[in-house]
């Protein structure tokens, strides 16, 4: 076995709480340890995590097996896991083993709050807390509604997906402490301002990921629940090459940068509209001998 103070410093210096999966977790501590111990291997490195000596750890890093949360508390012991760190681990593991859609989506929300605990700058806090609903940027959009009310009760009511005037009372205040609204006593109702919020290096990965989950699922939603004649849900199955992978997402982001154009030509907004653009593999990706 290495020397534990070289385990203990790389686990000082990789926290769980910047993963979004442990298998990138552990992979990560495997790397870190190989680069500065010669020799260092799989088997060893299930002895430092308090395993015998076995390839075990290679397979749950290669997705070849789950973590179990008897294996999750092995490894929090040996890495000396404590409070916030150690909980983010075993919420994590729930999260990535989760089968149920909505204990997945329940995880989900549970290692977004963990984390805005470990955030240091404010910027980053403010990114997670913007992005944790997706009614926050919703509401702001609607602000730019000639018809706008910031009566709570009327927000609810013209959203599509449900929502509960408490929670537009609250969403109201974020955006007004972030800055991207302000109330006009003139107009007696809340405008939108010039801020917008970009995502930190810490947050990015987090916030991003919480909003899309929620805007893919009322998308999945909107299927049924609104006529055919407002929305467009399509989709295209291709075969194509690496290269073309990288045509296609320069394809999309030259689209939403039209869609960005088309809303600034736009004289009168009348409806909020959102535009989601999925693209990803449905077969295992193969890596180029």
């Amino acid at each position: 076995m290495m020397k534990k103070t070289l385990l203990m410093k790389i686990t000082e210096e990789v926290k769980p709480s910047s993963f979004l999966d442990y298998k990138n977790y552990l992979a990560t501590l495997f790397a870190l340890l190989k680069k500065h111990t010669e020799g260092y291997s799989y088997m060893k490195f299930a002895e430092d995590l308090g395993f015998s000596a076995t390839n075990v750890l290679s397979h749950i890093i290669q997705g070849r097996r789950p973590l179990t949360t008897k294996s999750a508390e092995v490894i929090a012991r040996s890495l000396n896991l404590r409070g916030v760190e150690r909980l983010y681990f075993f919420t994590l593991v729930d999260y990535i083993n989760a089968k149920v859609p909505d204990d997945k989506d329940g995880h989900f929300k549970k290692i977004c709050d963990l984390k805005k605990e470990v955030l240091a700058a404010p910027i980053e806090k403010e990114a997670l807390s913007y992005f944790s609903e997706w009614y926050h940027p919703v509401i702001g959009e609607m602000t730019r509604l000639p018809t706008f009310e910031s009566d709570p009760h009327w927000i609810a009511k013209n959203l599509v997906a449900p929502i509960r005037p408490a929670q537009v009372e609250k969403s109201l205040d974020l955006l007004e402490n972030l800055g991207i609204i302000a109330f006009d006593e003139g107009q007696n109702r809340h405008i939108r301002c010039d801020r917008n919020i970009a995502t930190g290096h810490e947050a990015q990965e987090m916030a991003v990921a919480s909003f899309h989950q929620e805007m893919i699922n009322i998308g999945r939603q909107s299927i049924s629940k609104v006529e055919q004649e407002h929305r467009d849900v399509s989709a295209v199955t291709v075969c194509i090459s690496k290269d073309g992978i990288k045509k296609i997402k320069a394809m999309i982001h030259e689209f939403q940068l039209l869609l960005l154009a088309e809303e600034e030509r736009c004289q009168e907004a009348e409806q909020v509209y959102q535009v989601n653009i999925q693209f990803f593999p449905l077969t295992k990706i193969k890596k180029r001998a």
